[in-house]
């Protein structure tokens, strides 16, 4: 008898385990394969088996006796069990019943073989679920959910919902030395030594006497040779002899630098610390500074790129931190604050539908008016082809050259169409033609500042200019209009970089603005105050633009085009427009002060009869009810 460690992240299926698989490296596989032909050749023919194989080898005379039920089932060698899995030499248990992977590897290893379970579907009160689906799931084999309760099969533990009976079945293992509770790390080591030129060399020295030998810490840094040119195959530094061959550092005799540099991940996983401290020379980067300045407040990346990047540096940070290289009040070291992954940006795609070809766009035809409404053909054969959107690639003759946009509609427009097409982290689907909304857009913003500035002869402001507080009601509703987009703008900067949104709302001001020029209700001063606004919020999206309309200004006038609005409080009108209702129908509107029913019910009814309509509705008349509430004064008068 030995024992057999198995690794598991479900204790509470125990009760259904049917069988266990072994690596094909675990040392039973091993012993088994020195006696057995036919294990061993399955072992051999094992790399030629699809990666989600779930082919198995059945060791014979052999069983594994379950610390919960005592029961005996059947061990596997199964090329499915990675050796690096939980432990080394892997072992896992195999719960067809609660597991897809061991449902499938169980019917084809063991067709027709019973299949036992131990957790069954929990439905509370609340549950919203109909009979029939309830019966649907309890029937569904496997039931794989994590959420259950144990059944009958599970004896003292019968009834208990399974994160309650994980932590208990643990208990009980622990206390009689059956199991441990230990936490894995899928992390892999990192190759970090490249054989090329260009990266930062790697401070080992190699001593036939003494190994690999640190560069003494004074010696530090070990920089590059200079080189002419790099026109040898393979790592350049190895064939420069004044910098390979070097005294070794321990015992003095002949020895040989290491000429394998380092991957630049290695540099650009830190370089945010170097950059706080650029000029220190005695050390990567000060504690102190470090301290106060880290984290860093955003990290923008490609989906793709920041998966390994960010992993990288989150290394060296807590690695730093282990080192009390720098300081975190919170103790976790966690280098950057906030994640944000940009989507890529895709192009369109053509296939060929029946070679499955990529497309060029000299082997299409692009035809405007067809009868059958396609408007790209294959030129070799006349069919429509596939038309998809796909990650820029050369291979599939889908890239858009940024130059190119950018000499036909200007810097502005083309980066504010990107911002404009998607949501920071969605993918982009390209295309240009759209760009045209954008470039009307930008001309408008110019127009309008040309017109407000020509409303009457050397308008201009105070840079102290405040929002006045005796506004009308047409005034009241652009301050409050504005004040919401540019908060809306504010907050799509500072938390949520939700840039498309910032596009879209720089062009509802400026239809705000061009409405209440045209209009003529909002005095030239507030106009001109907002126009300065939206010209400074536009700058980090189109600063070309912003820059030509604040040349106009300040033409006229001094101001700041470089500070950011403070977003101001909405405010209401002084005045309020009340519905005059007689016998259920509104008769007339009166605009007074909002305040006025506060007025009371005689002087409100005085100053109504006062007026031209209400001598018409109201004079003369028995009240019968009258009731004042809200934005309505409501008569009812007897017959």
């Amino acid at each position: 008898l030995e024992n057999l460690i198995v690794f598991t992240t479900r204790p509470e299926t125990l009760f259904a385990v049917q069988y266990v698989a072994l690596a094909l490296d675990h040392p039973i596989v091993q012993k088994y394969c020195e006696e057995m032909p036919d294990l061993k050749e399955f072992i051999q023919k094992s790399d030629q088996l699809p990666n989600d194989t779930k082919e198995g080898f059945q060791l014979p005379n052999i069983k594994a006796v379950n610390p919960l039920t005592k029961e005996e089932v059947p061990i596997f060698a199964a090329p499915y069990v990675v050796s690096s899995y939980g432990s080394a030499p892997s072992a896992v248990m195999g719960c067809p019943g609660h597991d897809n992977r061991d449902f499938e590897f169980w019917q084809t290893n063991c067709p027709g073989e019973h299949i036992k379970t131990c957790i069954a579907p929990f439905f509370d009160d609340a549950s919203k679920v109909t009979e029939q689906e309830r019966q649907r799931i309890i029937d569904t084999v496997p039931f794989t959910s994590t959420d259950g309760v144990l059944t009958k099969e599970c004896g003292e533990h019968s009834g208990v919902l399974t994160a309650v009976a994980r932590k208990s079945i643990m208990g009980m293992l622990n206390s009689e030395g059956l199991s441990k509770s230990v936490v894995r790390y899928k992390i892999r080591d990192w190759l970090i030594s490249r054989q090329r030129y260009w990266g930062t060399p790697i401070p080992i020295i190699h001593c036939d006497n003494c190994g690999p030998v640190p560069v003494p810490e004074s010696d530090l840094p070990v920089k590059l040779p200079e080189l002419e040119g790099l026109d040898t195959k393979g790592n350049p530094l190895s064939t420069i002899d004044e910098f390979v061959n070097v005294a070794c550092p321990s015992c003095g005799s002949p020895a040989k630098r290491e000429t394998d540099t380092m991957d630049t991940f290695i540099d650009s996983s830190w370089y945010y610390f170097r950059f706080l401290d650029p000029k220190n020379t005695s050390k990567p980067f000060d504690r102190e500074i470090a301290s106060k300045n880290m984290p860093v407040d955003i990290y923008i990346g490609g989906v793709e790129h920041a998966i390994l990047h960010l992993l990288y540096s989150r290394f060296i940070a807590k690695f730093l931190g282990s080192i009390n290289a720098w300081s975190d009040p919170a103790g976790i070291f966690e280098p950057f604050k906030k994640l944000v992954t940009q989507g890529m940006v895709q192009g369109k795609t053509y296939v060929d539908p029946d070679s499955g070809k990529f497309l060029k766009p000299d082997e299409l035809t692009f035809v405007n008016d067809s009868p059958d409404g396609n408007t790209v053909i294959i030129k070799s054969n006349g069919k429509v082809p596939v038309v998809s959107y796909e990650k820029m690639s050369k291979s599939k003759y889908n890239g858009a050259d940024p130059n190119e946009c950018i000499l036909r509609h200007g810097p502005d427009a083309t980066r504010a169409h990107i911002l404009f097409q998607s949501p920071i982290a969605d993918a982009l689907n390209w295309d240009e033609s759209k760009i045209v909304g954008i470039e009307r857009w930008l001309q408008k913003v110019l127009h309008l500042t040309k017109n407000i500035l020509s409303l009457e002869k050397d308008l201009a402001i105070s840079k102290d200019y405040k929002t006045p507080t005796d506004l009308n009601d047409a005034e009241v509703k652009f301050h409050n209009d504005f004040q919401r987009f540019l908060k809306s703008i504010t907050e799509s900067f500072e938390v949520n970089l939700s840039l498309n949104t910032v596009i879209s709302d720089y062009m509802k001001l400026t239809n705000i603005l061009e409405s209440a020029l045209k209009k003529g209700e909002v005095r030239n001063e507030m106009i001109v105050q907002n126009l300065q606004k939206l010209v400074t919020v536009i700058y980090p999206a189109v600063p070309s633009i912003s820059e030509e309309a604040a040349e106009m200004i300040n033409s006229q006038m001094e101001w700041n085009q470089y500070r950011w609005p403070e977003v101001e409080r909405t405010t209401e009108s002084k005045f309020k427009k009340f519905q005059i209702v007689v016998n259920g129908r509104v008769k007339f509107m009166y605009t007074a002060d909002k305040n006025f029913l506060k007025l009371g019910r005689d002087a409100v009814i005085e100053t109504l009869m006062n007026l031209p309509e209400g001598r018409m509705y109201l004079m003369n008349k028995k009240i019968k009810k009258f009731v004042m509430k809200f934005n309505v004064i409501s008569f009812l008068f007897h017959k």
